[in-house]
């Protein structure tokens, strides 16, 4: 019903894949039962729904309404269609008859991956290359990964390859080919190469190997740090490997502020060694008057940097008492604890001895605890 169809159609695309495909199959169906009467709307349709299409879904429509929905599905950036296999060879069967399937521009980048390359005329073979450089070369299974290098070796007899060292032109045509070369290829190439590294989902040992002689050879505008932070922008904090692929250098270059804040939670989770909850802790020492938030990373502080928090509210000295954030050395529990203290008014009352907990108190001074009154116990 139209309301299945108002729902699919208000999920926001970057979170289209986390919906069920058992449910988003069944709305989906319904939106295309509607395009076979609303061809003309194909276009205006979202990523969420055109990332349903099956061939089981398309067999009522005519042969000019599913190659408007295929060609529909040639997105880029954050509005790409994120399709899997199935979906792409099924689109390939549906076109590849047709007078126009050598019209490379018109189809998604992945489904070109698909395509049979003896069918491709040898004159057209550099257009099938570029439009293919957008292409997402993971998506290949198992049982199809072999494509991945039948395609470069097809590549370099097209575009004339005959040693390991790429020009400038031949990286620009390869595109996110470049992610699967093996290291000779990219320690020997035009240093345009980086920037198309850059964006590649992971690099093995050789690649990363390779990326750093390149860099080396000095005829490129990337440092080696700022690479690295570039080539990672796909690997989030989320990602369980966070911050594994990270030296102590890497992971103070890579991360802003910015980040760091908004992420903070995420961060002090995975992050346990002292060198690099320091590096947290330094990023945010303008948050002087949000000392709360520091959780896990508040134990890399000192005494000085103790000295700058603001330490007035009983919330501040409960979450920084936290013992779920790892224990605190007897000097800077006791910094802490006579930083909240100096605030007018403050005193160990049963609100601050039960954040405080046992341990901690055992830092105080025979002349604070004298300070304590006997109803605080209570």
């Amino acid at each position: 019903n139209t309301n299945s169809l108002q729902i699919i159609e208000n999920v926001p695309d970057n979170l289209a894949t986390e919906i069920p495909q058992v449910y988003l199959l069944e709305y989906v169906i319904e939106m295309y039962l509607l395009i076979i009467f609303f061809c003309s709307f194909v276009p205006s349709l979202s990523s969420s729904v055109l990332q349903g299409f099956t061939c089981t879904t398309v067999r009522s429509l005519g042969r000019t309404q599913i190659k408007n929905l295929i060609r529909a599905c040639r997105r880029k950036g954050t509005n790409k269609v994120p399709l899997v296999e199935t979906q792409l060879t099924c689109m390939y069967n549906q076109i590849k008859e047709e007078s126009d399937a050598s019209s490379f521009s018109l189809y998604p980048p992945d489904m070109l991956l698909y395509y049979n390359y003896s069918l491709v005329p040898r004159s057209s073979c550099r257009s099938y290359f570029q439009e293919l450089a957008d292409a997402d070369f993971s998506v290949f299974s198992p049982a199809l990964i072999y494509k991945r290098s039948d395609l470069f070796i097809n590549a370099r007899s097209c575009l004339g390859i005959t040693s390991t060292s790429l020009t400038e032109d031949n990286v620009s045509v390869l595109g996110n080919m470049c992610c699967m070369l093996d290291g000779t290829y990219i320690q020997n190439s035009h240093p345009s190469i980086l920037e198309r590294l850059k964006h590649c989902p992971d690099l093995n040992v050789e690649q990363t190997s390779a990326v750093e002689t390149l860099l080396n050879n000095g005829d490129t505008s990337y440092g080696y740090e700022n690479f690295f932070c570039l080539s990672k922008t796909t690997v989030t904090i989320s990602d369980p490997a966070f911050p594994f692929d990270y030296n102590v250098n890497q992971f103070n270059n890579c991360l802003s502020v910015s980040t760091v804040k908004d992420n903070l939670d995420a961060i002090t989770e995975k992050v346990d060694e002292e060198e690099y909850l320091r590096i947290v802790l330094h990023k945010l020492k303008e948050v002087k008057d949000q000392v709360q938030l520091l959780s896990a990373a508040s134990r890399a502080a000192t005494v000085e940097d103790i000295g700058s928090w603001t330490i007035s509210k009983i919330d501040t000295l409960s979450a920084l008492m936290d013992s779920s954030n790892g224990g605190w050395d007897p000097s800077l529990a006791k910094a802490i604890i006579s930083k909240y203290l100096t605030v007018g008014g403050n005193k160990l009352g049963s609100a601050e001895l039960n954040a405080i907990g046992g341990p901690n108190l055992c830092s105080l001074d025979v002349n604070t605890i004298s300070t304590i009154s006997s109803q605080s116990f209570r």
